[in-house]
């Protein structure tokens, strides 16, 4: 087996982990359903049928995707989701992640890896460089790791994500040595040739070429049309990975929009860093990603709380002493 049949079956380890933490979620997680977004949920809902019928009419093969994440929008949104079990994840994904690097490097048992330059670029337990370094990096920062954030995103091989860690970082870390992370990220991608105009495949290449060629549709950009990515390749060679486009032809701006309404109440730093995803492989949009998108927002509203909570016992406890 080769990597490239390693990979076909990628969804069996995500899909697996997916039904597990939402039957976890389903059986000990509290309800707290708010009767103010219903409304908005139901609008959402629309666009998921707008999105869809105007798919058909444009002749695609069109999927239900928007109607599956919106669904699980509102579960998630609408559940206590657990601190304990995200921190719980994070060690077991560790630990695979160990085992994966021990047996690459060492070779005791065969095993086809990806690699860059000699360095292995992990799967991990979700059978995906993206889906690893996405939710290593950002379940490091909601635990208040950001260094260690960095030194995964980095160091993981997905640098779309070490791209999006420096929006997440942005207002927490020492600028000085962020601006070194950065300069950092420039040389590395510079040195892959994802700078590289020339380069087919390349960051640069495939923006370029999608802001170029690609064909324009604006009723799929702005209602969505519930397009599968085979249609897109057919259609126009290297549109597909230019996320936003693929994103917006999957869902639609105005879905888009009602989905960051949604989340208004989040911290924006972090929904700013998963929109800066969406610049290749828009990871946190599929269902086990968009699960650890809004359970990782959800973790960090919870401990910025509780912060906030001490800190106001403090300042309470210096004003009686006072």
């Amino acid at each position: 087996m080769d990597f490239h049949d390693l990979m076909k079956v990628y969804y069996i380890p995500q899909y697996s982990i997916f039904f597990i933490l939402i039957l976890i979620f389903t059986l000990k997680e509290k309800t707290t359903i708010r009767t103010e977004n219903i409304p908005l949920f139901l609008l959402m809902f629309g666009m998921c049928a707008i999105s869809y019928i105007n798919g058909l009419e444009h002749g695609y093969e069109v999927n239900i995707k928007p109607f599956i994440l919106t669904l699980l929008l509102v579960f998630l949104l609408n559940r206590q989701l657990s601190m304990e079990l995200l921190r719980r994840l994070v060690v077991v994904v560790l630990f695979i992640l160990a085992c994966e690097y021990f047996i690459a490097y060492t070779q005791i048992i065969p095993y086809i890896y990806l690699e860059r330059y000699g360095l292995v670029r992990p799967l991990g337990i979700f059978f995906g460089v993206h889906d690893l370094s996405y939710f290593l990096v950002f379940s490091f920062y909601a635990m208040g790791y950001t260094y260690a954030s960095g030194l995964a995103a980095f160091g993981l091989g997905s640098y779309q994500t070490a791209l999006a860690w420096t929006f997440l970082v942005f207002k927490k870390m020492n600028k000085l040595v962020l601006f070194i992370f950065m300069l950092v990220l420039v040389f590395i991608l510079s040195y892959i040739g994802h700078l590289n105009l020339e380069q087919e495949n390349s960051m640069i290449f495939v923006i370029m070429d999608a802001l170029e060629n690609a064909p324009v549709d604006y009723s799929c950009l702005i209602l969505g049309c519930s397009n599968n990515v085979t249609n897109i390749y057919d259609k126009a060679g290297y549109f597909a990975d230019f996320g936003y486009l693929r994103v917006l032809y999957q869902f639609g701006l105005i879905w888009i929009l009602l989905l960051l309404y949604a989340l208004r109440s989040y911290n924006k730093s972090a929904i700013l860093a998963n929109l800066v995803l969406w610049i290749h492989y828009p990871v946190n949009l599929g269902v086990l990603g968009f699960l650890f998108f809004i359970w990782i927002l959800k973790y960090i509203k919870q401990k910025d709380f509780f912060e906030n909570n001490i800190k106001n016992q403090n300042i309470s406890n210096i004003s009686v002493v006072k």
